[in-house]
Parts: structure tokens; sequence; C-alpha cells
């Protein structure tokens, strides 16, 4: 099989996760268990043998400003008034700290949708699959209004 190149962010001092692009597993790394002269780009091999090269982007500052939209669906774990938990059906190179936006429905009568900016706090894998623990950013009034209503009911 032929190595693909994956770029992955890398916040010091923090976890990071590779991802396989064939399978969806992914393999946690540790920034401070990588030695020195580690080399950069390095080559992973995931359990189901696809090769890939991992090229490793170490940021000095974190880019609050940048924001992603997290494309494909996700399936909503948890939910509550200061944040969610989501696992994401499609692999994403997400770090800890990044700002993401998140469009979902909520499970009311009326389907409420809402667009919300989040932190990523919590980053975890299971079965290959990426969990984010979320918080909000500054809800607006209609979002605190529509997120009151939905946690009295």
């Amino acid at each position: 099989m032929k190595e693909q190149l994956l770029e992955v962010n890398v916040s010091t001092p923090e976890i990071f996760l590779v991802l396989c692009p064939h399978c969806n597993r992914s393999r946690e790394f540790n920034q401070h268990e990588l030695q020195p002269d580690w080399p950069n780009p390095f080559t992973f091999e995931c359990s189901c043998g696809t090769p890939s090269r991992v090229l490793l982007n170490f940021r000095k500052f974190t880019l609050s400003s940048r924001t992603r939209k997290i494309e494909g669906n996700c399936l909503v774990l948890d939910l509550s008034r200061t944040g969610m938990r989501i696992r994401l059906v499609s692999s994403q190179n997400i770090v800890k700290g990044q700002s993401i936006d998140v469009r979902f429905s909520l499970d009311d009568h009326a389907r409420t949708e809402l667009d919300l900016r989040c932190t990523v706090c919590r980053i975890a894998s299971d079965q290959g699959r990426l969990i984010l623990g979320l918080e909000w950013v500054l809800l607006n009034p209609f979002q605190q209004e529509v997120l009151g209503f939905y946690f009295m009911g």
C-alpha cells in the first residue's frame, strides 16, 4: 500500500491522535513520550496494515481565532448546560483547545436546530472513533433560552 502524508497539529504539552485514513482507527501519542531526535515526518503503520507518513505541526501559540467546522455526521452522546460529548463518524484531525462549530438538532417537539461554537476540552478514542468533550463558547440569548427550556422540560 502507498503511504499517505497526514498532517497533525500538536499543541504543547498535549496528546495527539493519528487517524488511519483507511479504517478510521486511531493511535494516541503523548508529546512527552517523543524523543528529541524523533523523525518528522515519521512512519505510522496502523493495525490494519495501512502505512502513513505523519507530519507533526508544532505550534508555539494556540491559534484561538481559528475555528473549524466539522464536516460529516456525529452522534451526540451527552448534552449539558455547559457543553456536550459527541462521537465523530468520520476521521478528523482535532486537537485539545481548538474551536469548532457544531450544528445539531435537539430531540424536542420542534426538532430545534442549533449552531454552536465550542472548545474541545477532551479527546478520546472508542473503537477507532473520536469522542470529543466540548464546552460551549459564549451562547447568545436565543441559544441560552432554547437550551434552558430544553433542560427544564
